[in-house]
């Protein structure tokens, strides 16, 4: 098995949330509960909700929307360098994430969360 380089970025800080309409995720209307962070892998996904956030250690998936809970996968709100670096399915994006949620926590199903921001990113390419 042939190793790719794993550590591809790797920011101290929190990614800035500036563009993408990430500043409007606190204040949404649609909001089902107070922002939370959570530590997770952000990667693309076959199927409706192509960019997903399991959270370690959990047998949840949370579905990256917009601030409204729409998703268009060509347009979903992401921090730039986030999006910069998850540009196909064999690349994984582990972050403690600031995420907003917009439905109600249901175990067996993928609760849909605005991105607000992101800090310790580690970009893991396969």
């Amino acid at each position: 098995m042939r190793l790719w380089t794993f550590l591809v970025c790797f920011l101290a800080g929190a990614i800035p949330v500036f563009g993408n309409d990430l500043g409007q995720c606190p204040v949404s209307p649609k909001l089902t509960g107070p922002c939370f962070t959570v530590h997770g892998r952000l990667s693309l996904a076959n199927g409706t909700w192509n960019h997903r956030i399991w959270p370690v250690g959990s047998r949840r998936m949370l579905a990256v929307v917009d601030a409204e809970n729409r998703y268009d996968e060509n347009r979903v709100p992401l921090p730039d360098e986030i999006r910069a670096a998850l540009h196909d399915s064999e690349t994984r994006v582990f972050a403690d994430f600031t995420v907003c949620p917009l439905t109600p926590d249901k175990p067996g199903e993928m609760r849909h969360i605005c991105l607000a921001g992101a800090s310790k990113v580690f970009v893991q390419k396969h």
